[in-house]
């Protein structure tokens, strides 16, 4: 919005990291029968993902490096600096008054379908920032310097904004939130994706565990929250069973298809968790709610963990996708693989430890205790 460079030190990551453009002689294993070489493929600056990167990865080392102790904390600890740089870039990166927050910067291009995303906020991005924002005002308040004061304030400034964002985000007759929308910075208007034909997964599961069923239920009415896991397993469920559970999740509309991904699948099983903790509902349905987040995660440790070797050792790997399956061009335009992924299997690992990433204690629930 401020049409300005930003010192290096409020610079984003890119999406993707590489030390060589392609690797010759070495063939594609995604599609080895097109021969063609490793290319780094993916550069975009993304909020989300500079969200973890930056702030909630960071401050979960932070955390537990120092016992969950604030007045271990060092103001110039590496971690928290890391996180208040990035802060500082995001003023400048607020779409207007929607509360949002651009998912790229101005002008980049989202490569083969031909689309500028520079325009763009995202309902799953500002789930992740919205996260890492209250895990960073936990610790400022925690550790109580009034140097901070003023990092405190952009950081409790930027969370009303994205909470603002996110209640609006909801579309009460489809029942579910949207994707998010582009903003016009020449008439200063926004225009939401439509509900329609347009639904994602994450914009359900990650943004109820960064919101919580309180409040959402508190802008929508009570149930709610409840509601939006029945419509996403309706939507999106894989191998629905006759007791109404799910083996997983897919990405979007998913009664043809039929994927499962392993990311979202534990995410889902994560929000429910969250859900099943925090929440007002009844004991029973709150029992429910923990039984279908064990059942998913169930599933996926034995159909899509398997054991792979990696420097030479096997270890135990949960992949991307139960098969290949293209994510329609709407939602982001990638291909998911049934290959062993990073991001599934750091999943993995959280539900095994009892851990929800969103918070920065690993707690399941979305509030703290101030």
């Amino acid at each position: 919005e401020k049409t300005m460079t930003a010192p290096e030190r409020h610079g984003w990551f890119y999406r993707l990291l590489s030390d060589h453009w392609a690797f010759e002689g070495e063939y594609n294993a995604l599609c080895p029968e097109m021969k063609r070489p490793w290319t780094w493929v993916d550069y975009k600056p993304v909020l989300g993902d500079n969200a973890w990167a930056n702030v909630l990865g960071p401050l979960h080392v932070l955390w537990l490096r120092n016992g969950g102790d604030p007045a271990r904390v060092s103001r110039n600890a590496p971690e928290l600096r890391l996180a208040l740089d990035f802060l500082g870039s995001l003023d400048a990166m607020v779409a207007g008054d929607t509360g949002g927050v651009y998912f790229c910067p101005r002008n980049t291009y989202y490569g083969w379908i031909h689309v500028s995303i520079g325009s763009q906020v995202s309902t799953e991005n500002s789930a992740s920032l919205l996260g890492g924002l209250k895990a960073l005002r936990y610790l400022l308040l925690r550790m109580g310097h009034s140097e901070l004061k003023s990092a405190l304030k952009s950081t409790e400034r930027l969370i009303g904004g994205l909470q603002s964002f996110l209640r609006k985000a909801y579309d009460k007759n489809a029942g579910y939130f949207r994707t998010g929308g582009m903003y016009n910075a020449k008439t200063k208007t926004f225009e939401w994706t439509p509900a329609e034909g347009n639904f994602a997964v994450d914009c359900q599961s990650w943004v109820a565990t960064a919101l919580g069923s309180s409040l959402i239920d508190e802008w929508h009415g009570h149930g709610t929250t409840l509601k939006l896991w029945e419509t996403t397993k309706r939507l999106a469920g894989y191998a629905k069973q006759s007791n109404g559970m799910v083996k997983g999740v897919g990405y979007t509309l998913n009664a043809a298809d039929q994927a499962c991904s392993g990311e979202w699948s534990y995410g889902v099983a994560n929000w429910l968790q969250v859900m099943a903790t925090e929440s007002t509902y009844d004991a029973a349905t709150r029992e429910r709610l923990a039984a279908e987040a064990a059942f998913i995660a169930a599933h996926l440790k034995k159909e899509l963990t398997k054991d792979v070797e990696v420097g030479g050792q096997k270890v135990a790997a949960a992949l991307y996708a139960n098969k290949r399956y293209a994510i329609p061009a709407h939602l982001g335009g990638w291909v998911a693989y049934p290959i062993p992924s990073r991001a599934s299997t750091s999943w993995g690992i959280f539900w095994d430890q009892d851990y929800n990433p969103f918070h920065l204690l690993g707690n399941f629930t979305s509030t703290y205790d101030m």
